[in-house]
Formats: structure tokens, C-alpha cells, sequence
């Protein structure tokens, strides 16, 4: 009997995979039918998720396209910073050797540099060549000239097909890249030189060129050349031409130099033949010729990615050209050097990732939040079916159905923001770069353009990581669900039994060591001195982010622990009072404290960020202005290019700086490095002498330098110079620096030695002021004292015997200039040209305008307001939806009490107290854990990216790390604050509104009819 009933195992299997079909099949209905129950909420979770993923992805885009302009800008700066220049010298040319090292070359950069460079350019520039002769066209008439006038001419050689488009052509026509005789070449010419010689189209000039022998024996040889066009440069400069204007010029009063252009295919050619001459056999030019392979950067396709690789490729090709033998190849090639981009490249990669460390951390942090806030949307998904889950379980559907079903709602929200994200990342991260870049840095949309697979793939990681954290999350909130039937459900919803899981793990005690140790970590990297100051002030910033988000966490954490008890003890503070809403509103919340406290949380980060935003935002718009007075000093300062303006024409120079129309006030004085002590091998001092008379009202000086005015200081200066006369000693205002290295105080003597080899400038000086800062142009950010000029110029000649009235020269003016445009242009005018002309410029409007349009500091701007803006629209959603389902879930009891007897508006009057309760707390939290993390943050955070006139450049890593943080960095709060902490109550006004219609609305009849289940 047993053998009869027993199933043959083909028929299992299709039983087994007829169940498996109906069970899968069984999932998608149940989801589809839970689809049409709450697609609204679905709808709100998943554009939570593409706000989440469009975030993630645009923020690395707009990063990298912003930094990427900061380096186009630094290249276009100057050729300097984007050439790569191979220089020979040759006394004979032969083309076979210059067409195997010039092809080595281009291998050489095209296998380092290959997709930076611009194709290169082969020149060759021949020395002066005497002019013997001119024909002119179109009558032939030689023209000789008289004795006395020497015209000499050089030629330039480039790529005819390439200089096309670099020049404009305004008669005749380019010289052919060919040529038929040793004796003759085509040449263009600018029409300055055409006027100067009295040439045309079709003029010839005989030029003599001599060889040389080792016997010192010459040879000279003729070479026509035909003028067969006249062209002009670009007003513009252009990278093409290296500097190169072809304008004449007099090196002295007896000879002019004309340049001309020439082909390369036909000059190479021309002295190769020559040379080849059996009569030249052992003959050299008696004037070498220069050989110049360029090899130009293009800056119009290289990112912020692609920095260090071009970094390493220079550094190989400088080491392969420095072994290449090729290189050396006397007569035809001698004394090579490879010349390199400057230093400014090379210190921008360093600084680089300076300013992405924040972004970085920045990034993570607000992704940290959009998953928070996404996790809570997908865990109120989860709560808003937990009746229909119950009772789905309750009525025989299994663990797995169930789980399928809501698990698919994740998969397809994911599957729709991974398609959609990404996407939209792209138009946002260009809108911004539109709105934020300056014109001349619009160029770097080419990023994005043309690019969508490969910036897509760029992004993908960020994107996978958010889709799959929220799926993740969605996850853990069904199989927290899935497990409760219909009683435990209600009972849950009534008064909440189960602890969370970090409170079953201590995750607050956890999150508390974490930023202890985090505030210990980044105390001691900063302080202990035991890295470098690059390797520090990279960890700094993520370190004091990592330890202040810790800390909060842990406040967080705590205030879960402790908010249901504190919610107990003021419900029973309220049953003495009369009303009993109060009471009804903190007994329900302290029962059932999950919905109270996710909003809470919510809306409490939500203003957090968005106050740190704000003032964040702020403050570095004020690092702005606080640079550019500390590096200026004044409007406008700058050294003066010849020291020949003594004490006794201090007063008269004064004078005529400041009778130039629009300047207001000037003043003059003496810039220089000195060192503390007896020898030169002290402490390096920044040392200032300025005129006490007109410095007070030409500076520019800040709370943050002194809190004493500058006309105070001034003036106990100039009250002290005939006593400082008589005793040889210098009244000196010390910066607090200065203060510290030299040990001083009120009173206090020191001496600074103010020579180079040799200990003989001793001049001591008396500490009668101590202040924050001293700013001037020309120096670092070092120690630095300052002091009367007019007295330090009479000490110092009463004290070193042998000093003549130019021992202290006037070198530095400072002036305070009207900010009308035509005054501003005419000032400009008259400091770059004439006597009154100053060297290294600096402009406080300039320097202000350059570094508000800087792109590491719109970076940090940009990314900051898009984070905080996504951010915030997340929190008010969710919030508006859990305020929404909390009053929906708890309805009936509502209901109820109007049944009971209480009227609508009691019931309202209850649920007023409960969500302001809630709002109330959330601002508040939220004010406080915005104080906490501006205070802690913003000031490593601010970034002063690349100081003017390539200041970054010239000094050390220590310098510029000291450079973030002097002048101190002001947390500034901006008046948009009150307005944003206004327009959220309104917000949560507005939302209390809607909740108690909602409340008062229904009938008692509708709401205690039962329910589904």
C-alpha cells in the first residue's frame, strides 16, 4: 500500500516547480497589489532616492569640473606654466640628425604626456645677419646705406600650415615651405619692419652670414631674401608665437634688429645643403643657431584627474632628457636643456588635494544624511503597511511572500533612481558650473559634453552606493516587520516595548569613545609636531570632521536614551494643571515615543546642516575680504623698483604719489627680512619701517590685526623719536608671533641684525606694542615687528658709522585710492609706467574680484548650498509624511476621545501640543547642534585656496598652512539665518494646520466602523 501512494520523484519536481511558479507568482500580485495601495508614498520615497543618487553624482562632478578650472587657469596664466621647452644650440645643421632627435622627442612626450600636449613645434632661430643690400620693389632700386647705419636682421622659423591660423595675413602671401637654391628663402615680414626698411612685396634683402674654421678662418656666404608677404599678429598674446612679437629693436644706439618669418620645411633644408658644401666641409657658423622643439600643454582637456599623471610624465622626461646622448652631437647639437614648467604646477598638485579633502568629506557627510533621511521614508513605507502585513500573515501568507512583495518595491525604487540619478547629476552639476564659474572658466563644460558613458561610468560607484544603503535599509525594516501579527502590531503601535538595536548594542556608549578618540587623534596630528605641515593640514579637516560628527551622534544617541524618560516626567508635571490636553499630548508621546522622536531627529539635522551651511557659506565669503586687506595692506601696494628715495625726500615723494588724481592718502616706508639676535642664522623677522605720519590713514587694518587703532599705535610711534634718538633705541609694535619667538613683554629690549654675511647692522629696539597681525605686501606670514621709519632711518645712520643716507631706502608705497572706475584706470596707468611706477603690484580690489571668482572657493560654496538644499527638502518631506501617518495611525483614538465627549477642539488642542512640542524641540536641537558643529568645523573647513601673484608658489608648506589660518578665520552669521529659521516655523506652522483639518474632519460613525482586518 505504502508503494502505491508514494509520489515518483518527476512528479515532486514538477510539483515542487509548480509551487515555486505560484509562490514567485504570488509575490508579484501581493506587490502589485500593495503597489496600488500606497504608489503616493512610493512615489515620495523614490524621488527621495533620485534626490539622493542626483546629489551623490553631481556633487563629484561639479568638484571636478570647478578644480579642473583652477588648473586651466594656472596653465593659461602664463606659458611658463604650460610649456615644455627643449633648447640646442647647433654650429652646423644636418637634417638627418635633426629629424631622428626631433622624432626620439616626440616619442619621448607622447609616451608621457601623449593626450596633455598639443602637437609639438620645431623652430629655428638664426643669429643677426648683416644686411648688405636692399631691393626694393617694384622698380628694383638697390638701396645702399650710408655709413654709420647698421640694419641686421634674424630669422624665425615655424610650421607655415600651422602659423596660418596664428596670424593675419594683409599682403602678398606666406613663404612656400619649399625652396630651389642654397641662396634664396621666402620670408614675411610685419608692416613695422615693411615702413622701417622701405619694403613691398617682392623687395629682397642681401644678408651676409659668416663660417669659421678652427684656424679662426672665415667664410662668408650670401643669401637672398624675398619678401613675399606682410603680415600682423594677434593683439592678444598667443601661446603659438612663445613671446616671439617680430617688432624691431635696438639692443644699442647703433644697430637695428628687424625679425622676419620663415618656413622650417624650407630653412632646415637650405643650411643642411649649405654645411654640405665640401668647400664649408670644415667650417661652423661663426653665430650658432638656436634649436627649440616646444611642446605646449593643452589645457582645454586637461581635469583635476589628470594633475598628477602629468606631474610624474615631467618629472620622467626631465630625467630622460638629462641621459639622452642624442641631445649632444657636436657641431649639430650642444649645450641641450630641457626647460620645465615652473614651480606653480608642480605646488598646485600639492595644494590640490588640500581643497578635495573637504569636498570629500563633505560629500560623505551629506550622503550620510540623505541615506539617514531616505532610510526613515522607506521605514515609514514599511510602518505604513505593518496593518496589511499583519493581517496578510495572519490570513496564511507566508514569511517569504510577504518579504518578496515589499523587497520588489525596493528593487524597482532603486532600479528607477540608478536609471534617473545619474542622469539628472549631469544638467546639475552644469547648471551650477553656469552659475558659478566666471566666463573665462565656462570651457571646462567640455568635461561633461560629448562624455555621457565615461561620466556616467565616473560616477556609478557613488550612485550604487546610495541605491544599495537605502535598499539595504528597506530590507531591515520588512524583516523587523514581517515578524508581527495583527495583536502585537496594535500593541506596538499603542506603546512601544521593543528596545532598538542600538540601544540593545550601546551604540551611543560606542559612538562616544569614537569621538573622544577622534578629538584626541586630530589634537595630537596637529600639535605634536609629528608630521609634516602638508601631511597635517590634509587631516586635519577630516579628522575634526569624523570627531565632531561622533560627537554628535553620541548626543544624539543619548537624547533617544533619556527623551521618552524626560516625556514621563513632564506628563507627570501636567496632571496638576487644569486643561488636559498637555497631558493627553506628552502621556501619548512618552507611551509611543518613535514618531515623535523620528520627526524630532529629522527636522533637528535638517536646520543643523542647513545653519551650518549658511554660516559656513559666510564665513568663507569673509575670508575673502580679510586676504586680500592682509596681502595689500592698503588699495594698492608695491615695492619700488629703484631705492634711491632717501629720508629727506621721503615727504616730497609722498607728496607726489598723492597728488595722482583718485588717490586719497599714501605713505612710504621700508620692507625688509631681518633676523633675531646677533647673527643671521636667527629668527627670521618680517621687518617694517613705515612713515608714523600717513600710515594710519592710508592702511588697512582690521579688528582681527589689533584691537588698538592704527592711529593710536601711530601716534605712540611718533611721540617717541627724539628719546629713541637720543638712546639708539627703536620703539617696535610686535605681533603676537614675534611676541612669543622673542620672549617679550611691555618694555621688554631686542636686536635684529639687518645684515646678510656679517654681524654689523645691529640696531635694538624697545617692545612698547603687541599686536595680532602685521599685514604688508612682499612677506610671508612669519613673525614680523614694526616700526617708525623716520626713526629707524636716524638710528640707524647716528649708529653704524660708516652708513651713507642709502643705507635705509624708501622700497615699499602704500595708497588709499578713490573706487571710481576711470580714477582706478588712471591710477593703474601711472604705478605700471613713468617715475612713479611700482613693481610686484598688489590691488586689494583685484586680489578680492580674483579670489571670489577663484574655483576651489566656489567648490566648497557650490557644494555646500546643493547638499544643504536636497537635504533640507528631504527632511520637510519626511517629516510632513511621518506627521501625516502618525495622525493617521492614531485616528480612531481620536475618535474615540470625541466619542467619549471631548470636542474637536480638545482633540485639536492635543495634537497641537504634541507636534509643537515636537517642532520646538526639533529648532531647537537643531540650533544647538548647529552652533556646536559650526564652532567645531567651519574654521578647518574654510580653505584659502591660491593667494595672488602666485604668493603660493614662493613659499614653503609650513607657510602655507599657517596661511589658512592667518588671518584668524571669522565665524560671520548671515542675516539669510533668522530668515531661513523663520520661513521653517511657517513650514511647520503650515504642516500643524493641515494635521489638525485632517483631525477634525472625519466622523465618528466612519472612523469606529471596523476595520479591514
Amino acid at each position: 500500500m505504502a508503494q502505491a501512494t508514494r509520489t515518483p520523484p518527476q512528479q515532486r519536481q514538477q510539483k515542487n516547480s509548480s509551487s515555486s511558479g505560484s509562490g514567485f507568482s504570488a509575490t508579484l500580485t501581493l506587490a502589485a497589489w500593495r503597489f496600488r495601495q500606497v504608489w503616493w508614498l512610493l512615489f515620495l520615497t523614490c524621488v527621495g532616492m533620485i534626490a539622493a543618487i542626483t546629489l551623490v553624482c553631481a556633487v563629484p562632478l561639479y568638484a571636478n569640473m570647478t578644480m579642473s578650472a583652477g588648473i586651466r587657469s594656472l596653465l593659461n596664466a602664463s606659458t611658463d606654466n604650460s610649456d615644455i621647452v627643449v633648447t640646442s644650440v647647433s654650429r652646423k645643421v644636418d637634417a638627418a640628425t635633426l629629424a631622428t632627435v626631433s622624432s626620439h622627442l616626440n616619442h619621448e612626450f607622447t609616451s608621457n604626456l601623449g593626450p596633455y600636449l598639443i602637437p609639438g613645434q620645431f623652430s629655428l632661430d638664426t643669429q643677426a645677419w648683416s644686411t648688405t643690400a636692399i631691393t626694393s620693389a617694384p622698380n628694383g632700386q638697390s638701396i645702399f646705406h650710408p655709413t654709420g647705419d647698421k640694419y641686421e636682421v634674424t630669422l624665425n622659423s615655424e610650421d607655415m600650415a600651422r602659423a596660418a591660423s596664428h596670424l593675419t595675413l594683409l599682403r602678398g602671401r606666406l613663404p612656400k615651405a619649399t625652396t630651389t637654391s642654397t641662396h634664396d628663402l621666402e620670408i614675411a615680414v610685419t608692416p613695422e619692419t615693411a615702413q622701417a626698411l622701405n619694403l613691398n612685396v617682392g623687395s629682397v634683402l642681401t644678408e651676409r652670414t659668416n663660417f669659421i674654421n678652427g684656424a679662426l678662418q672665415l667664410a662668408p656666404r650670401t643669401i637672398q631674401l624675398h619678401v613675399v608677404g606682410i603680415f600682423r599678429l594677434p593683439q592678444t598674446p598667443d601661446a603659438f608665437w612663445h613671446g616671439t612679437d617680430f617688432q624691431p629693436y635696438q639692443p644699442n644706439d647703433f644697430v637695428t634688429i628687424f625679425r622676419g618669418l620663415v618656413p622650417t620645411q624650407a630653412l632646415v633644408p637650405t643650411f643642411s645643403q649649405i654645411g654640405a658644401d665640401p668647400a664649408l666641409q670644415d667650417y661652423v657658423f661663426q653665430l650658432p643657431l638656436t634649436i627649440t622643439w616646444y611642446y605646449h600643454l593643452d589645457s582645454s582637456h586637461i581635469t583635476a584627474a589628470d594633475l598628477n599623471a602629468i606631474v610624474k610624465g615631467i618629472a620622467t622626461i626631465q630625467a630622460d632628457d638629462a641621459n639622452n646622448a642624442a641631445l649632444e652631437q657636436s657641431p649639430y647639437l650642444e649645450q641641450s636643456q630641457t626647460y620645465l614648467p615652473s614651480t606653480a604646477l608642480t605646488r598646485y598638485n600639492g595644494l590640490l588635494p588640500v581643497a578635495q579633502l573637504p569636498v570629500t568629506s563633505l560629500l560623505w557627510l551629506m550622503l550620510a544624511l540623505l541615506l539617514f533621511f531616505i532610510t526613515i521614508m522607506a521605514d515609514l513605507l514599511v510602518e505604513r503597511q505593518a496593518d496589511a502585513i499583519a493581517i496578510l500573515r495572519s490570513r496564511g501568507a507566508s514569511r517569504s511572500q510577504v518579504f518578496g512583495s515589499l523587497v520588489a518595491q525596493g528593487l524597482l525604487l532603486s532600479l528607477i533612481a540608478l536609471l534617473i540619478g545619474p542622469l539628472l547629476a549631469i544638467p546639475t552639476a552644469r547648471f551650477l558650473v553656469q552659475h558659478t564659474l566666471s566666463a573665462s572658466d565656462q570651457g571646462v563644460l567640455n568635461i561633461i559634453a560629448g562624455n555621457l558613458f565615461s561620466v556616467l561610468q565616473s560616477v556609478s560607484q557613488y550612485a550604487l552606493i546610495a541605491a544599495g544603503a537605502v535598499l539595504l535599509a528597506l530590507i531591515a525594516a520588512v524583516t523587523r516587520s514581517i515578524g508581527l501579527d495583527v495583536l502585537t502590531a496594535r500593541r506596538e503601535s499603542a506603546r512601544t516595548t521593543r528596545r532598538p538595536l542600538w540601544q540593545r548594542w550601546n551604540l551611543d556608549i560606542g559612538a562616544a569613545i569614537i569621538a573622544l578618540t577622534g578629538a584626541g587623534v586630530t589634537a595630537y596630528v596637529t600639535n605634536a609636531g609629528i608630521l609634516d605641515a602638508h601631511s597635517a593640514l590634509l587631516l586635519l579637516s577630516p579628522l575634526t570632521l569624523l570627531g565632531t560628527v561622533s560627537l554628535l551622534i553620541a548626543g544624539i544617541l543619548l537624547l533617544l536614551r533619556f527623551f521618552p524618560l524626560l516625556l514621563g516626567y513632564a506628563a507627570r508635571l501636567t496632571r496638576g494643571t487644569r486643561g488636559a490636553a498637555p497631558l493627553l499630548a506628552l502621556a501619548q508621546m512618552a507611551r509611543a515615543p518613535r514618531q515623535s522622536l523620528r520627526m524630532t531627529l529629522m527636522l533637528a539635522i535638517a536646520t543643523a546642516f542647513a545653519i551650518f551651511t549658511l554660516i559656513c557659506v559666510a564665513s568663507q565669503q569673509q575670508r575673502v575680504p580679510d586676504i586680500a586687506n592682509y596681502q595689500a595692506g592698503a588699495d594698492f601696494s608695491g615695492t619700488i623698483p629703484v631705492n634711491i628715495i632717501t629720508l629727506a625726500q621721503i615727504d616730497d615723494t609722498t607728496r607726489a604719489y598723492k597728488h595722482v588724481p583718485g588717490v586719497l592718502a599714501a605713505s612710504l616706508g621700508y620692507v625688509k627680512n631681518a633676523t633675531a639676535g646677533n647673527t643671521p642664522q636667527g629668527q627670521s623677522i618680517d621687518f617694517h619701517a613705515v612713515d608714523a605720519n600717513t600710515f594710519a590713514q592710508t592702511a588697512i587694518w582690521t579688528p582681527q590685526d589689533s584691537t588698538q587703532s592704527l592711529a593710536e599705535l601711530m601716534q605712540q610711534l611718533a611721540a617717541q623719536r627724539a628719546s629713541a634718538t637720543r638712546q639708539l633705541l627703536v620703539p617696535a609694535i610686535v605681533d603676537a608671533q614675534s611676541w612669543n619667538a622673542l620672549h617679550l613683554h611691555p618694555g621688554a629690549h631686542f636686536t635684529l641684525n639687518f645684515a646678510v654675511t656679517d654681524y654689523a647692522d645691529l640696531i635694538n629696539f624697545v617692545a612698547v606694542a603687541q599686536v595680532q597681525h602685521i599685514p604688508s605686501p612682499n612677506t610671508g606670514v612669519g613673525p614680523a615687528v614694526l616700526v617708525d621709519y623716520r626713526t629707524f632711518a636716524t638710528v640707524y645712520k647716528n649708529k653704524i658709522a660708516n652708513a651713507s643716507s642709502l643705507s635705509v631706502p624708501v622700497n615699499t608705497v602704500w595708497l588709499r585710492t578713490s573706487s571710481n572706475p576711470a580714477d582706478l584706470k588712471g591710477i593703474y596707468s601711472v604705478l605700471q609706467n613713468g617715475d612713479l611706477r611700482l613693481q610686484f603690484l598688489y590691488d586689494r580690489r583685484a586680489i578680492t574680484a580674483d579670489l571670489y571668482r577663484e574655483p576651489l572657493f566656489l567648490t566648497l560654496t557650490g557644494v555646500l548650498f546643493l547638499g544643504a538644499g536636497i537635504n533640507l527638502l528631504l527632511a520637510l518631506i519626511g517629516s510632513l509624511v511621518a506627521s501625516w501617518q502618525n495622525v493617521r495611525n492614531r485616528i480612531s483614538s481620536f475618535t474615540v476621545l470625541r466619542a467619549l465627549g471631548a470636542t474637536p477642539f480638545q482633540v485639536a488642542l492635543a495634537l497641537i501640543w504634541e507636534q509643537s512640542i515636537t517642532y520646538i524641540t526639533a529648532i531647537l536641537l537643531g540650533i544647538i547642534f548647529g552652533a556646536i558643529f559650526t564652532v567645531l568645523v567651519v574654521p578647518v573647513l574654510i580653505f584659502t585656496s591660491v593667494l595672488p601673484n602666485d604668493i603660493t608658489s614662493a613659499i614653503s608648506s609650513s607657510a602655507f598652512y599657517i596661511a589658512q589660518s592667518v588671518p584668524p578665520i571669522q565665524i560671520v552669521v548671515p542675516p539669510s539665518l533668522s530668515i531661513a529659521l523663520i520661513a521653517l516655523l511657517m513650514l511647520c506652522l503650515l504642516t500643524l494646520l493641515l494635521m489638525v483639518r485632517f483631525v477634525s474632519q472625519p466622523s465618528i460613525s466612519q472612523i469606529l466602523r471596523l476595520n479591514e482586518d
